[in-house]
């Protein structure tokens, strides 16, 4: 009778903490997404893509684009920045949902 509760607290405490711990399924999602420029739609390199409710991040690739996986429950906020442009702040709703992210040139 003692292996069985012994076997039981090693199966409980787990399942504890993930129900606990809000996974989504144990499915990180995926952002994807490109920063052009809104007059021309040129693409802005280098831009610094972070989530505001945590620490995760990205920074666009040579072409433009960057991809973010993270953990969090949507919806969440993006902030997006570059030394060059005005920043932005989006609603990440639906990972799927493709659009171009837009920054201003400072004056």
């Amino acid at each position: 009778m003692k292996h069985i509760s012994q076997f039981t607290w090693m199966v409980s405490i787990p399942a504890l903490i993930l129900s606990i711990l809000d996974l989504n399924s144990g499915i990180p999602h995926t952002i994807k997404r490109i920063v052009v420029q809104p007059r021309n739609f040129r693409h802005i390199h280098n831009a610094h893509i972070l989530i505001i409710s945590s620490e995760e991040e990205a920074i666009t690739k040579d072409d433009e684009r960057f991809e973010l996986k993270t953990w969090q429950s949507l919806p969440f906020q993006l902030k997006v920045e570059h030394p060059n442009y005005s920043s932005a702040e989006i609603v990440a709703e639906d990972p799927d949902h493709k659009f171009l992210i837009s920054l201003q040139a400072k004056k």
